[in-house]
């Protein structure tokens, strides 16, 4: 007996060491971010001896529902009070994918995308994907001059767009009689065919109103399924390599006209890894159910939530925009278990009045929250008034080569965008802060090395991310002076010589939090205005 006694006190001991050195050191999620760069490392090997060097279409996140009774009759699509199960999906994206085929549409085709959030982006996204083509979805908050740069840079042959948004495509691409401006001859001679395209979210458009150039898909009219619809077999397959476009990403263009970059296929198929830490319910093992309501043409929504849903086999729950007033009763409705998120969306849902059809604010099923921006004040208010215990912070950029993510569950490392111990630290070679020039303020270089120099915790860096070809590339700009554009974001001979870097171009500084004794676990302070 007294040596089970003493079994006991040491096991305590034992225990008690581990949680004090855990707390201290952050060892657990120190392995958890190390394990999952293991988990994608092998799930690319895994891609590449099933996919070879060229059957890389990111349609495969589909496709892998294909012939699984389970996953077939498993919702993947709500919005509002129309729903879609996978087998239903592949086959309303296979009807729409033969006929953008037959229009000319094939791999490698660039189409601009037009549209806002409704299943005609979605499926329209996904049969673009089925070919082979390269989606470049527009910003639908601008017009004129801005959308017509937007067609011109990213070399678009063909543009598709909705009822809604069809009288700005058409202004801004200009008219000639009853004709949209476009084909040879044209101020848009690169553009071959626009589609109106239209599976019933919007109101129909007077006939007069549509140009006799126009091609006018209404989803009900085009062939039926057929036995081949909803297959990919490897002959139609087109053949994509991993470093090659999935899609064209348009910056913001608040500094100007927006830019385009390459996002690469080996980026959307990573993104959507199944179980990529942390963004499975690894606790609960439920299924996904994901509420997007951020455009579709952001990455945010796109690549952060769309294709990390339908990579596990959950359910996306798309509204058409947000709405302060019926988030929550959207939610609740739908059975959502996650939600996506910029700052400024959960700084409205903080702000607004008690809803008296919902006293109880925390019972909604929310079960975690993924997004970036999110101030210290409006974190705290928001897990506070409505208990939403998981909140992810991610940061990143269209161009970088990585993404740092902080996973939280308490007050712990609360608005800071990543959280390393000594383990991630020593491991990750991709992410680093380096010292600006407090004079110039360029990156600072030593003057015997020419190096630069990581900063200190406590000061405030440059942040950048490594480039490593193949898999790491450049997300290159595209079209007039894109080359130039791409150039002015490399950074080499970073640390030795030879090395390339992105620079990010943010201002962010590592910080050791308070704690009893030395700590020596550091957390990424943005210091750029979140």
């Amino acid at each position: 007996m007294e040596n089970k006694g003493l079994a006991a006190v040491a096991a305590a001991a034992t225990s008690a060491a581990f949680m004090y050195l855990n707390a201290k050191f952050s060892i657990s999620k120190d392995i958890s971010q190390i394990s999952a760069g293991f988990t994608t490392q092998k799930y690319i090997e895994q891609l590449y001896q099933s996919r070879g060097e060229d059957d890389w279409s990111f349609y495969h996140v589909i496709h892998s529902t294909y012939g699984t009774n389970h996953h077939s009759d498993l919702e993947a699509l709500v919005f509002e009070d129309r729903s879609w199960t996978y087998r239903q999906i592949r086959e309303e994206i296979g009807r729409l994918a033969e006929a953008l085929q037959a229009l000319g549409v094939v791999n490698r085709t660039v189409v601009a995308v037009l549209m806002d959030n409704s299943p005609e982006f979605l499926l329209n996204h996904w049969a673009l994907q089925k070919l082979g083509a390269i989606p470049a979805p527009i910003n639908t908050s601008i017009t004129g001059e801005h959308i017509r740069h937007c067609l011109t840079i990213c070399g678009a042959e063909f543009a598709v767009t909705s009822n809604d948004l069809y009288a700005n495509l058409a202004r801004a691409i200009g008219f000639e009689g009853k004709k949209l401006d476009i084909g040879p001859g044209s101020n848009n001679s690169m553009l071959k065919n626009v589609v109106l395209y239209d599976y019933n979210t919007y109101p129909q458009l007077a006939t007069e109103m549509i140009a006799s150039n126009v091609t006018h898909f209404r989803h009900e009219a085009l062939p039926r399924a057929g036995p081949q619809t909803a297959d990919f077999p490897t002959h139609t397959r087109p053949k994509i390599r991993p470093t090659d476009a999935s899609q064209y990403l348009f910056t913001s263009g608040t500094t100007g006209l927006p830019k385009a970059l390459i996002w690469p296929m080996m980026y959307s198929h990573v993104g959507s890894l199944p179980g990529r830490w942390p963004y499975h319910l690894s606790s609960t093992k439920k299924p996904l159910r994901y509420y997007v309501c951020l455009p579709l043409f952001h990455g945010t929504a796109l690549l952060g939530a769309v294709g990390p849903t339908l990579g596990v086999s959950g359910t996306i729950v798309l509204a058409r925009r947000f709405s302060r007033r019926n988030f929550w009763a959207d939610v609740r409705r739908h059975k959502a278990n996650g939600i996506v998120y910029i700052g400024e969306m959960l700084r409205y849902l903080v702000q607004a009045p008690p809803d008296p059809q919902f006293p109880n604010e925390k019972d909604h099923g929310v079960e975690f929250a993924y997004g970036l921006g999110l101030s210290p004040a409006i974190w705290r208010s928001f897990r506070e008034r409505f208990g939403v215990p998981w909140i992810v912070e991610y940061y990143s950029a269209s161009e970088a080569t990585m993404a740092l993510v902080n996973s939280n569950h308490n007050d712990y490392g609360v608005a800071k965008v990543a959280h390393w111990g000594p383990l991630m630290r020593r491991w990750q070679t991709t992410f680093y802060t380096v010292r600006i020039d407090q004079e110039s303020g360029e990156i600072y270089r030593h003057p015997i090395t020419g190096f630069c120099e990581r900063t200190k915790p406590g000061e405030v860096g440059e942040s950048i991310c490594r480039i490593t070809p193949p898999l790491l590339r450049k997300h290159n700009y595209i079209g007039p002076g894109g080359d130039e554009a791409t150039e002015k974001k490399t950074l080499r001979n970073v640390f030795a010589k030879g090395d390339e870097f992105f620079r990010l171009g943010d201002a962010l500084m590592f910080v050791s939090p308070p704690r009893t004794g030395k700590s020596h676990t550091n957390l990424l302070n943005p210091s750029y205005g979140l």
